[in-house]
């Protein structure tokens, strides 16, 4: 007769190798729950975390989570692997998110970047037609020959100004206002998808602030 084999919970062992009881995870934050409701999951969450390893909180998250088997990682949640690392899971939440969303700012970023001359291609391509009256526009205010209603716009950098000129007067001045204001491409870029460096170094004072309380 062949001799049955023990049942095993593998999660159980996964837990144990840890160091964790389920008790600590009865009242912890879910924390993997919130992750898996992002677009795309846990995956691009990791995805954002990787690119964030200067993180202190991320930085042990991630240390602990590749020395795991891999088959103990599909089997515990993230807040175990969390505590295990000796990290506050409100703190990685927050830090994981803002990771998350520097990453996925800077995909737009490339994205929009690298597609950008196909987009131009074709919106030439129906500027050359009969009724590519708005794509011709377009081009003509891209290329600053015509100004568009908010002001004229260049290739290299936006100028934004009022119909007048910027010459409306303050009340109790003589001084015209100027309401002219450039903004290079780069730095408009910059303010709409910062890097993750930059993300981080903002964390830390926060961080702190929040250790001190």
């Amino acid at each position: 007769m062949p001799v049955p084999r023990p049942i095993v919970d593998r999660k159980t062992d996964a837990l144990l190798r840890l160091k964790i009881k389920p008790e600590q995870l009865e009242t912890a934050p879910s924390v993997t729950k919130l992750f898996k409701s992002a677009y795309g999951g846990k995956r691009l969450v990791m995805e954002g975390m990787r690119f964030a390893a200067n993180d202190e909180v991320i930085a042990a998250f991630l240390k602990k989570y590749d020395s795991m088997p891999s088959s103990d990682r599909k089997n515990v949640s993230w807040e175990a692997i969390a505590i295990a690392a000796g990290v506050n899971l409100n703190h990685f939440a927050g830090s994981a998110m803002l990771a998350t969303a520097s990453y996925c700012a800077n995909k737009s970023r490339l994205i929009v970047a690298t597609n950008h001359p196909e987009i131009t291609k074709k919106r030439v391509e129906y500027a050359l037609l009969p009724g590519g009256e708005k794509d011709r526009y377009a081009l003509d205010v891209m290329a600053g020959a015509i100004p568009s209603a908010k002001g004229p716009t260049f290739i290299g950098k936006a100028i934004f100004g009022s119909s007048d000129g910027g010459a409306r007067k303050k009340e109790d001045e003589d001084e015209p206002i100027d309401q002219t204001a450039i903004f290079g491409v780069e730095g408009d870029l910059d303010e709409l998808f910062p890097s993750t460096s930059a993300t981080q170094d903002k964390l830390v004072p926060i961080r702190q602030r929040l250790l001190e309380k």
